[in-house]
């Protein structure tokens, strides 16, 4: 059984901050295998257009792959507070996200309402669509024909394995299958248990403790005292908003006015945890203490790493449809 050893820095001054977690490299190049286009919430989705892509070339057509909202992660569409949530916080800076959604616990309906407006203002276009219908009869037949099986307007989409969107969704399900048993591979079990022990810092880490402590100090200072870590900050929004009942957490029943009131806490809290953060360099001290834990788990499981990315890459082997 592998053991892994936990240190801080060694003497001589503190370690250089990271652009990026050692961990986090590894994790990036394992989802570009298999989500395919970086930028696709919705890594299933993305490879499946992908392989369609190939498959059309093949077939003498330029094909451009095309993820509509509603594909995206399996939801209902561009209007899910969840994938909303996730969208604000892509485009918008930490600041500016803590000062309109707080941490995200009681906000997730105005997120919501925003990301309808943008659906509603930025209608998904097929970027197929212009080039298709620039094509003659005949050459859309024959495109529809090789996307589908059949020519537009016969039958629905992916039910003709003679078509490449159905013949690309089967490849991608069996990798699929592929890739969920080596994710269950028990010869990966202790791999995964150990990188879970990485992703993130306990809070009373001891190298956090002087900068948690000016932290604390600084949010006492803006008017939030007695909290004693950045967890207990975003906790105490989470405790006022929802209850535990035997391990679960449920919302409370809560009246528009008491909502709105704890929204308001939420955002002020949130903004003035971001500041504090950013002044006392909180943010700065976690990332260096955490890839330095991440570096020493690289170094310890590294066989075991490679040969897991070997399997992923065997497990979506395929053969052009």
């Amino acid at each position: 059984m592998l053991t892994l050893g936990l240190v801080g820095c060694s003497a001589g001054g503190p370690a250089p901050i990271p652009d990026d977690l050692p961990l986090e490299r590894e994790l990036a190049e394992i989802r570009a295998l298999t989500q395919g286009d970086a930028d696709a919430t919705d890594g299933t989705e993305s490879r499946v257009q992908d392989v369609i892509a190939g498959c059309m070339k093949q077939q003498g057509f330029d094909y451009t792959p095309a993820v509509p909202p509603d594909a995206v992660g399996g939801t209902s569409g561009p209007g899910d507070a969840g994938d909303a949530m996730v969208r604000a916080q892509e485009t918008l800076s930490p600041e500016e996200f803590a000062r309109q959604y707080g941490y995200g616990i009681t906000t997730s309906s105005a997120t919501q309402d925003d990301a309808n407006d943008d659906a509603s203002n930025d209608a998904w276009v097929d970027p197929n669509a212009a080039r298709v219908e620039a094509m003659s009869e005949e050459e859309r037949d024959a495109y529809w024909h090789a996307l589908n099986g059949w020519p537009e307007g016969d039958q629905g989409p992916g039910e003709n394995l003679e078509g490449c969107d159905a013949r690309a969704r089967q490849q991608v399900e069996t990798q699929n299958a592929a890739l969920e048993a080596v994710y269950a591979d028990p010869t990966y079990a202790e791999l995964t248990a150990a990188m879970v022990g990485v992703l993130t810092l306990d809070p009373d880490d001891s190298r956090l403790a002087t900068v948690t402590g000016e932290w604390s100090q600084c949010m006492a200072d803006s008017g939030f005292p007695d909290l004693a870590s950045t967890e207990e900050a975003q906790g105490s929004i989470t405790e006022l908003a929802y209850e535990d009942t035997d391990g679960l957490w449920s919302p409370r029943d809560l009246s528009p006015d008491e909502l709105g009131a704890i929204r308001e806490l939420e955002i002020a809290t949130a903004t003035a945890d971001h500041l504090c953060q950013e002044e006392v360099g909180y943010r700065e001290e976690y990332r260096r203490a955490l890839a330095d834990d991440q570096q020493q788990f690289l170094d310890a499981y590294r066989e075991d790493i490679d040969a897991f990315k070997d399997a992923v890459m065997l497990a979506l082997a395929d053969d052009a449809p």
